[in-house]
């Protein structure tokens, strides 16, 4: 239980934002190295990371989602299967536009969803793939939403005011 404990500490230090927009790097590493030797904690970093990119600070969410994309890097198959199965269905739901997701976290989560795709071809991992092309309907759903509407008559002159 001590790991699994200082685990949680080294991610919050990793993803405290001192005003800087960095966290800490060497918790950072920390952790890279803890799942490496104890496999057994990936659950539990998922866990973590995932409670702090539900964080109300953007600073911290966005901290968090480095981390997070770090550790898919960095430690293989059995972390990427935990991120797809716990913590995608949220990057996924971030990055869809127009949810009231603040705009900054919005584009990291599009970004990591659309770096992400590469690992959708492993079988195992197909719901990075899917995800990917999900936000990809989602963006050309609202493009076309934002062209209908500037084409609509009067739309230019909302509220334009003029008078004279």
């Amino acid at each position: 239980m001590a790991d699994a404990a200082k685990l949680k500490a080294a991610v919050f230090r990793a993803t405290n934002d001192a005003g800087d927009g960095e966290g800490d790097p060497a918790a950072m590493i920390e952790i890279s190295e803890k799942l490496r030797e104890h496999p057994n904690l990936i659950v539990e970093a998922v866990k973590n990371i995932k409670a702090r990119i539900k964080d109300k600070s953007p600073a911290v969410s966005l901290l968090a989602l480095d981390l997070l994309d770090q550790c898919m890097q960095s430690n293989g198959l059995q972390l990427q299967m935990q991120v797809q199965k716990k913590v995608l269905p949220r990057i996924l739901k971030f990055a869809l536009p127009n949810k009231g997701t603040h705009q900054l976290i919005n584009l990291k989560c599009a970004n990591l969803i659309r770096s992400w795709v590469e690992y959708g071809s492993d079988g195992r991992l197909s719901e990075f793939a899917n995800a990917s092309k999900e936000l990809a309907r989602a963006e050309e759903k609202e493009k076309l939403k934002q062209q209908a509407a500037l084409q609509r008559p009067g739309a230019a002159a909302v509220g334009g005011g003029g008078g004279g």
